[in-house]
């Protein structure tokens, strides 16, 4: 999957003249035309064709349609440094030098929001944020549509280097940030400024620590990445976004829900693991990507799913869906018996596990 703070979103535009009906054909060009960027050192990852706008109205689907005077078409284009895709192809071809394997680029933030997020979500105007230990990516999407991806280069990580500043370990940072009191909203602690004995990872020593402090240095870092974010969104008009949908291990922080809904005074959903009620979109893409590992992976070991799994998922998810049928038409005159039972178990333990995904309140609302 592929991220990075050189990610970022640009739309172009292509319009022409037009007098009559309005093909596929056309719209095509159209596309094509307005994903092109004159920048050499800059890769178009992903593109996100926008609405069209026929005779001074807006539509979403103009095929069939017929136009007496202009036509303009849009994209949403993904684009980042040459440099980027370069070394994630070369990594590739590092650790399958062996192997005749097909490198897809997929982009981390917009495989995971598709993973997750229901179309509802999408229509009636979602930021998706993925709050990652070394970075935190962001997707927005209104009316149905793509309209800007990227990336900050802050995450889970800059919240431990700050609580060092309290003169403990880093080890000892990252275990202190997972209390409850290290909250990122401090006026829900009903004791603010309390202090604790906390034990230093180690086992060895403990330390008093001031809730108070503690609140405020997460809460510091957390606004900082959230502001950063809401730069970008309100460009787009913040009135478009309806709902808040976030993930990653960093969601995990204490009150962060209630700091973004504070922030942004939107509807907050945190995607969860462990659950008794499935949402139906994600149970549906959970069976593709499923699918996908059995023709992919040849053995699994056992682990723990979290929820910082869910990039993994996502990315797969994401996978083009002409490479899947065609290693799916391999795999049926490849496969041995013993290969198929293999994939057979690997798809029994993975079900086990999605068996109860989603909490019975799976949204957080504010």
């Amino acid at each position: 999957g592929l991220n990075g703070e050189s990610l970022q979103t640009i739309v172009k535009k292509s319009a022409r003249n037009f007098d009559g009906e309005i093909t596929q054909e056309l719209v095509d060009e159209l596309t094509k035309e307005s994903s092109y960027v004159s920048n050499q050192d800059l890769d178009v990852l992903y593109v996100s064709p926008q609405e069209y706008i026929l005779d001074d109205e807006e539509e979403t689907s103009v095929v069939g349609c017929f136009c007496s005077n202009r036509i303009e078409g849009s994209s949403a284009l993904v684009v980042a440094n040459k440099e980027l895709k370069s070394r994630l192809q070369s990594a590739f071809k590092r650790a399958f030098q062996e192997r005749d394997v097909e490198c897809e680029i997929v982009i981390q933030p917009i495989a995971l929001a598709d993973f997750l997020l229901t179309k509802y979500e999408k229509e009636t105007g979602c930021l998706f944020i993925d709050f990652g230990a070394g970075t935190t990516s962001y997707a927005i999407y209104t009316n149905g549509y793509l309209r800007k991806v990227g990336t900050v280069g802050l995450g889970g990580n800059s919240v431990t280097k700050d609580l060092k500043d309290l003169k403990i370990s880093f080890d000892d940072a990252n275990l202190l940030k997972r209390k409850p009191f290290a909250t990122c909203y401090p006026i829900m602690l009903e004791k603010p400024n309390t202090k604790v004995i906390f034990a230093c990872a180690d086992g060895m020593e403990s330390i008093e620590v001031n809730t108070g402090t503690i609140g405020e240095i997460i809460q510091a870092r957390m606004k900082e990445i959230i502001n950063k974010i809401g730069y970008q969104a309100q460009f787009l008009g913040l009135s478009n976004i309806k709902t808040i949908v976030i993930s990653g291990g960093a969601s995990k922080m204490h009150e962060l829900p209630e700091l973004l809904a504070a922030t942004f005074g939107m509807n907050v959903r945190r995607v969860w693991l462990k659950a008794k009620k499935s949402n139906p979109d994600f149970e549906k893409n959970i069976k593709r990507t499923l699918n996908i590992l059995d023709n992919r992976v040849g053995n699994i070991v056992e682990f723990n799913l979290d929820i910082e799994w869910l990039s993994v998922l996502g990315i797969l998810n994401g996978a083009n869906e002409s490479s899947v049928r065609k290693e799916n038409n391999s795999a049926k005159t490849k496969k041995t018996s013993k290969s198929r039972g293999s994939s057979l178990d690997i798809k029994g333990k993975l079900v086990g596990l999605f068996d109860n995904f989603f909490s019975e309140d799976e949204s957080q609302r504010m």
